[in-house]
């Protein structure tokens, strides 16, 4: 059963059924042939983004060359940020809708793990890229060996985890 307000924004995808609002609309369930369980999959995808987005956010916290006044290594962190972000939207968005998914929410969650964590993994090497060029045109300046090295280990991290949450959630089956 949905609420009033519900039904009215699902449209032609309901009907009244015995009084009750019904969705009749298309359907994916969590497929029985994965290889993990669905609570499985859902607290693997949490640690993944959480593990991806954590060090993405604490990198900008970080005085690093680059990240001062440099929108050739700026843009490519923004992006960076906010895929890790999506991953993790999506993770939880994933969590609290209700079983079985309808269409709609299907293809913002399930259908669009894949991409954003490929995304997020992209950004990272595309930052590192971005950030060793600055490197090597602008160099270190004034800033200490460690600066210059934490920035890089952190979204190498982070774009190892998204890419290892890629490998997984691109072999999970929706019916």
């Amino acid at each position: 059963m949905i609420s009033p307000k519900r039904f009215e924004q699902l449209g032609e995808e309901t009907s009244i059924i015995n009084g009750r609002h019904v969705y009749t609309g298309k359907v994916h369930e969590y497929a029985d042939d994965n290889p993990v369980e669905f609570e499985v999959m859902i607290k693997r995808m949490l640690a993944y983004s959480a593990a991806a987005s954590v060090p993405a956010v604490a990198a900008g916290c970080l005085r690093a060359p680059g990240l001062i006044n440099t929108w050739w290594v700026i843009i490519p962190y923004g992006a960076y940020v906010l895929t890790a972000l999506a991953m993790l939207l999506g993770s939880v968005r994933l969590l609290v809708n209700e079983k079985p998914l309808i269409d709609r929410i299907y293809k913002r969650t399930a259908q669009m793990l894949p991409p954003r964590c490929g995304a997020h993994a992209l950004f990272s090497c595309i930052l590192i890229l971005t950030y060793f060029i600055n490197l090597l045109v602008s160099g270190a300046d004034s800033f200490d060996l460690w600066q210059c090295i934490l920035l890089p280990v952190l979204v190498i991290c982070s774009g190892i985890i998204a890419y290892c949450a890629y490998r997984f959630v691109k072999n999970i089956h929706w019916t």
